[in-house]
């Protein structure tokens, strides 16, 4: 009964808030919004990747729909001309309009007593509606602030809980050739249904889903090498398969091939041998960061030494000056001094910025968002404020820095927010390339008189972020290295 009050108290407040908020200016002006409760599903926080944090509205929390509803399995498509997003995933089709009062679930309509709203041009949902109309169960834990939200809607009861010891896959049904949903690492899992064949139904964060439970089958989710004997220094790619097993050793198992018994290492990461030789050749003068988008697999090369930056960095200071314009904190069509004369919006400038790496564009940035808060920006991101230069042309650069900076390019521009796009298309016409590839680049380049950099992303089938930093290289060292790094990338993360 306490817990019921306290939902129904809950409840009006947040509708009160709603009411407030749809005057216009409300939202920013009149009520305190501050970074609120985490989130937590089945045991883990959650990670916000589209740019608006839960949120305290005067001290009632709201939470950001798409990264909580991918997280819990649902696609999220949003529909401008109605104002609408549709979630969607295995046997639910939801239909959310954007600050209505109702809702539909496999074409059910539900009342919502808390619409939805948003902020920030992100939408924040009444989660408990959505969630318990989809079987997923939301508790406020309010000592920790803490949504903590379970996503086990089996009514069934647990019959015996099991310990897999290797890397494993779950299943939409009870077969290798179903649709795979996810690979776990090794852990006890908690078992509702046994079938005779091996197979059993598990509790995991996706909800019910099928495993493979005896040792002699296993599903390799990865491209993986192939050894005729233990530790031998050479290897054969073999793509993701279902592979019986004849014997295991630790971490390495003998399977069955064609060719007959060959020897897996679980531990396995992709020869890089051919890499290091050729970067060897460059000795210090070369530093590399690589990382595929899909597997987090990174490599590195000398990826500690610290360069002058060039004109790298102004990737990053427009990524800046873009989410402020996502926030409404500068209008990029606003017109400003442009230090070769006249003026020019904020918008050509960043256009130039980033495709043609123009200087005065990026000093008439500058003058109009001073360097302090990039300054902050910068820390916030992980990266080194000391290092910042007040032109922020010629701030201090490392491989390992640009590699996180990319990284964070990489979400942004393929998140939702409202000028993701147009960061992206400049970058991907940039129009002096170092960085080459068959596949479509998203770059931003720097050079001076002794350095040549470049920071990219390559949209290759399996895409990969790639920063080459040199003391100077010609175009044909980059054309080398970029192509051996397609080679890798291709080989080992393309199935």
């Amino acid at each position: 009964m306490r817990n019921r009050r306290a939902t129904r108290t809950i409840t009006l407040f947040l509708c009160m808030i709603l009411l407030i908020s749809l005057v216009p200016g409300t939202v920013g002006a009149a009520l305190t919004i501050e970074p609120a409760a985490r989130i937590r599903i089945d045991g883990e926080f959650l990670q916000i990747r589209y740019g608006q944090y839960p949120v305290s509205v005067n001290d009632r929390t709201l939470v950001p729909l798409r990264d909580v509803m991918t997280v819990l399995g649902f696609t999220v498509e949003w529909y401008q001309p109605t104002n609408t997003a549709y979630l969607t995933k295995p046997g639910y089709d939801v239909v959310v309009p954007i600050e209505g009062d109702t809702m539909t679930v496999n074409g059910r309509t539900i009342y919502l007593e808390v619409p939805s709203i948003v902020i920030n041009d992100r939408t924040l949902v009444p989660l408990r509606a959505i969630a318990e109309a989809t079987g997923i169960r939301v508790h406020w834990i309010g000592e920790a602030q803490i949504v903590d939200i379970r996503t086990d809607g089996y009514s069934g009861p647990i019959i015996a809980e099991h310990y897999i010891d290797w890397k494993f896959s779950v299943y939409r049904a009870p077969d290798f050739h179903a649709q795979r949903i996810v690979s776990f690492y090794p852990q006890l899992v908690r078992i509702f249904y046994e079938a005779a064949d091996g197979w059993a139904l598990i509790s995991t964060y996706r909800g019910p889903l099928w495993t493979y439970l005896p040792a002699n089958l296993r599903f390799i989710d990865q491209t993986t090498g192939l050894f005729e004997n233990r530790g031998d220094a050479a290897s054969v790619p073999m793509l993701p398969q279902v592979v019986r097993i004849l014997d295991q050793e630790e971490n390495w198992i003998l399977i069955s091939t064609w060719q007959g018994p060959r020897w897996l290492d679980l531990n396995f990461t992709p020869p890089t041998h051919e890499l290091d030789a050729l970067l060897r050749r460059h000795g210090n003068n070369i530093s590399v960061y690589f990382k595929n988008l899909e597997t987090g697999f990174v490599y590195r090369y000398n990826a500690d030494r610290v360069y002058h930056g060039a004109s790298v960095p102004k990737a990053t200071f427009s990524m800046y000056i873009y989410q402020k314009a996502d926030r409404g904190e500068t209008n990029l069509d606003s017109r400003h001094r442009f230090p070769r004369g006249g003026t020019l919006t904020q918008r050509e400038m960043l256009r130039r910025n980033l495709m043609y790496s123009c200087n005065d564009s990026t000093f008439g940035l500058r003058d109009v968002h001073g360097t302090a808060g990039y300054r902050q920006w910068v820390a916030e991101l992980g990266g080194n404020p000391d290092w910042v230069r007040h032109g922020v042309m010629g701030s201090l650069l490392s491989a390992n820095e640009a590699g996180m900076f990319a990284m964070a390019i990489y979400n942004y521009i393929e998140s939702d927010a409202p000028h993701s796009d147009e960061f992206k298309r400049h970058l991907l016409n940039n129009r002096f390339p170092f960085i080459v590839s068959d596949y479509p680049v998203a770059s931003k380049t720097g050079w001076t008189s002794t350095v040549f950099h470049d920071m990219a992303i390559v949209y290759a089938d399996s895409p990969y972020i790639l920063v080459i930093l040199s003391s100077r290289a010609n175009h044909r060292t980059f054309a080398d290295i970029s192509m051996a790094f397609q080679r890798f990338n291709n080989t080992w993360f393309v199935n």
